[in-house]
């Protein structure tokens, strides 16, 4: 996480950057990294693979590569579901830093994908 010191005492700041990255890796946030592969081992890819033949899929994902091999697993399972896939130059949380275009793009989709 970044961390400004902007506007902040230097006690401020060191006192932010305690609790940030102590509530950063809290107990739930460890569980979550710790389960990810079991996770993603259980998910039906060919059920995935079926739905996307009958139901029009949008996926948005991020240019940023937070962990190797994202980007590429991202481009992968867009290919294999046959799924529209747009790339945001964005951070993990493209839903706050690009959703006016994420708003824009998926009533695009909506009309011409579902409303013909």
């Amino acid at each position: 996480y970044p961390i400004f010191h902007e506007g902040l005492t230097d006690k401020e700041y060191d006192q932010l950057k305690i609790l940030t990255y102590r509530n950063a890796m809290n107990g739930t946030m460890v569980s979550e990294v710790q389960s990810m592969d079991e996770r993603a081992a259980q998910i039906d890819e060919q059920r995935i693979a079926d739905l996307a033949d009958t139901i029009p899929i949008l996926f948005f994902g991020s240019n940023q590569e937070p962990l190797s091999g994202w980007k590429k697993a991202q481009e992968a399972a867009a290919t294999q579901w046959h799924v529209d896939l747009i790339k945001l130059n964005t951070g993990h949380t493209i839903y706050h830093e690009q959703s006016e275009l994420i708003a824009s793009e998926t009533e695009s989709f909506i009309v011409n994908h579902l409303l013909q």
